[in-house]
């Protein structure tokens, strides 16, 4: 994923809003309306200020801040919640909800098919836990080093370190994803040096809280898409799937167990929270040969996604990619092409 992640970054603990609606965004959602709002009737609601016509409306907001603010934390719509930032005067109400874009091209493009740029959960509804998922399910953990590992949460960094020339520009490319045993979870991209990155905290009590970093700097993030966005792209990864695979087949009697579709063609899904994976292995061996989802790939527009893996290695008794490549609707996503990556517990 390319920096664009710096724009969302503020150093300091009280940083100043992102941007201004000077508009109404009450008024433009209840009646279509563009209305400027009033210095003497305005609030601060995640990272942005809204100013509003009335004290009604003002109140009217305040009550229910989630139906009125800009969605995916005012990031551009079309580019999804972990890019960059929009811009206020370029909004679009689709659906009773707000959106802002980068561009007048994003805005456009939104707007034409928005069901195409909004990442949804989604819901497996037919062969959960039944053969054939069972028996491939079965040989894919045996495969992987037994569902007994698998079933067992370690902390695991994944680092990788590729050439890349994107634009005419060459780039050392180094990544880093850490997978924490209570699902904290970390994505570090370094382009040259400069780092940025997101990752979940799992406090003792409480909510799960997302932070965006820069080279040691801390946003907390109080927008929860973007904290569901950062779930989803921790939760589609051979990791994520295959510990989830694993959960399912130790609580498959139980009803708060992930769940598992499969075909004898050696695909099988996998689901938790929402969040479908499909895992596609050798149907006779079990040896995994890549995942897939449709979804948002880094910055990418939302599409179908297929990782596919070359080469394996056994570590801490589990089978674990090493080299891999991305495509998104089969094309190929340079950035994210891994030819040698390192496991450790730290």
């Amino acid at each position: 994923m390319l920096p664009m992640v710096a724009a969302l970054l503020a150093v300091g603990q009280t940083p100043a809003p992102t941007g201004v609606f000077t508009e109404d965004v009450v008024e433009r959602i209840r009646v279509g309306k563009r209305v400027t709002g009033l210095l003497t009737h305005r609030t601060v609601y995640g990272a942005w200020e809204y100013r509003f016509a009335s004290a009604e409306n003002l109140r009217t907001f305040r009550q229910n801040p989630t139906k009125f603010a800009v969605q995916l934390g005012g990031a551009c719509g079309r580019m999804g919640e972990l890019s960059g930032v929009g811009r206020p005067e370029l909004s679009s109400v689709i659906g009773d909800r707000l959106y802002i874009f980068a561009s007048a091209g994003c805005q456009r493009a939104f707007v034409r098919t928005p069901r195409k740029y909004l990442e949804q959960d989604e819901w497996l509804t037919h062969g959960l836990n039944s053969d054939p998922a069972v028996t491939l399910r079965k040989r894919i953990l045996d495969w992987a080093g037994g569902a007994a590992r698998w079933e067992v949460p370690i902390p695991v960094t994944i680092r990788t370190e590729d050439p890349i020339t994107l634009s005419g520009t060459a780039y050392r490319h180094r990544t880093s994803h850490f997978f924490g045993p209570q699902g904290e979870y970390t994505a570090v991209d370094e382009w040259n040096d400069v780092g940025y990155g997101h990752r979940l905290v799992m406090p003792a009590a409480g909510a799960v809280r997302g932070e965006f970093t820069r080279n040691g700097a801390v946003e907390r993030i109080a927008v929860s898409t973007q904290v569901r966005s950062m779930e989803r792209e921790r939760d589609r990864s051979y990791w994520a799937a295959l510990t989830t695979l694993a959960d399912s087949a130790s609580r498959a009697s139980r009803t708060d167990a992930p769940v598992a579709a499969g075909t004898a063609d050696g695909s099988i899904q996998v689901q938790m929270k929402g969040v479908i994976v499909t895992i596609h292995a050798d149907p006779t061996s079990g040896a995994v040969k890549g995942i897939a989802y449709r979804g948002r790939f880094g910055s990418s527009v939302i599409g179908a996604v297929r990782i596919e893996f070359s080469r394996f290695q056994d570590w801490q008794g589990r089978k674990v990619p090493t080299a891999w490549t991305v495509t998104v609707d089969d094309k190929p996503v340079p950035e994210a092409q891994v030819s040698a990556a390192t496991y450790a517990t730290n």
